[in-house]
């Protein structure tokens, strides 16, 4: 589930009470999506100070600082999900034999178009 997904899920759970089970789907995720947060590593923190002409500007530290918030570079890595053996059959099957370089070649964009899918 992507995060804006996360969200949505669980701004309809609040605003439209749909139902127990949903808000309960909705807290559980959202309780998963914070461990998952906990679980990175900060590159570095940072906070504002008021710079010349009164705008505020970022002030950076490689170490954590009191009044400083952590940056992260990415989500952590969601874990990689390959094909199963069925799926694969069945876009080989679409394909039957390849006897040119270029029916390999589809066949190979096919597997990425559906690995790109399931990991997207």
């Amino acid at each position: 589930m992507t995060d804006r997904e996360l969200l949505e899920q669980a701004l309809d759970a609040l605003t439209f009470r749909v139902s127990p089970d949903k808000e309960l789907e909705a807290i559980t995720a959202l309780r998963q999506a914070i461990e998952e947060a906990e679980k990175q590593e900060p590159v570095a923190w940072v906070t504002f100070v008021e710079s010349f002409g009164g705008y505020p500007k970022l002030k950076a530290s490689e170490t954590q600082k009191e009044g400083y918030v952590s940056v992260f570079t990415a989500p952590p890595k969601r874990e990689w999900v390959g094909l199963t053996f069925e799926e694969a059959m069945l876009i080989a099957a679409d394909f039957g034999e390849m006897d040119s370089h270029k029916e390999q070649y589809l066949f190979v964009q096919a597997i990425e178009a559906k690995l790109k899918e399931r990991n997207t």
